[in-house]
């Protein structure tokens, strides 16, 4: 009897399967490699970015206290501002501007919050339109007695920062004559003003102190 059997086929390996092998591992390897370091480069930007706005935010408050100490003639301190770089949103809590010296309260003036609204793209146009500003919490006194008048005293060191700006010469002022220097217009479309106390110490007022408290 003829008894036909089926060839018998052997799977064998060819020379290249382990490095097929090899180079699959690699790939899988690369791919992990690369989203693990775009993930640490994400977190990276995203703490660099973080602490670039706390550093703006930094100095802004530290260009408000020195400029408004300068301006006023008095300490005045901030207690956080916050700049909202991509929402447009400034917003500033606790500012505190000391009374001059030889009155009793100790501030003059203090605001809880100022929030302003302003696109940073409507900063360098002609005409700059701020959709809302925002005061509350203020809190001002006004004395008037034999040192004179605190709000005098501020008014006067403004004036002072003005004249010292301004110094132009007359030369100057000639050649300007005549000339229109283009101006920037600022339009407040919405001024929201709230929650304000004023305490009146002024010499003259009715009652035995001549205090008086407005709210």
């Amino acid at each position: 009897h003829c008894v036909s059997r089926a060839p018998r086929v052997q799977s064998s390996s060819t020379p290249f399967s382990p490095l097929v092998v090899g180079v699959g591992h690699s790939l899988r390897r690369t791919v992990v490699a690369v989203k693990k370091f775009a993930i640490v480069f994400v977190v990276l930007v995203l703490a660099i970015v973080a602490g670039a706005v706390i550093y703006i935010d930094t100095i802004a408050k530290t260009a408000i206290e020195r400029g408004a100490s300068y301006a006023l003639g008095v300490p005045t301190s901030v207690k956080s501002v916050s700049l909202g770089v991509s929402s447009g949103k400034f917003e500033l809590r606790g500012l505190k501007v000391d009374n001059p010296r030889g009155f009793a309260a100790k501030n003059f003036f203090s605001l809880d919050r100022l929030l302003l609204e302003l696109p940073l793209r409507r900063i360098f146009e002609k005409t700059i339109t701020v959709p809302l500003l925002e005061l509350d919490g203020i809190d001002v006194s006004i004395e008037k007695g034999k040192n004179g008048a605190n709000y005098k005293t501020i008014l006067a060191n403004l004036e002072k920062l003005q004249s010292a700006g301004s110094g132009d010469t007359e030369t100057s002022a000639e050649k300007t004559a005549g000339e229109s220097e283009p101006g920037t217009d600022l339009i407040i479309k919405n001024l929201v003003i709230k929650n304000v106390v004023a305490h009146l110490d002024v010499t003259g007022l009715p009652g035995d102190s001549g205090k008086m408290d407005i709210a």
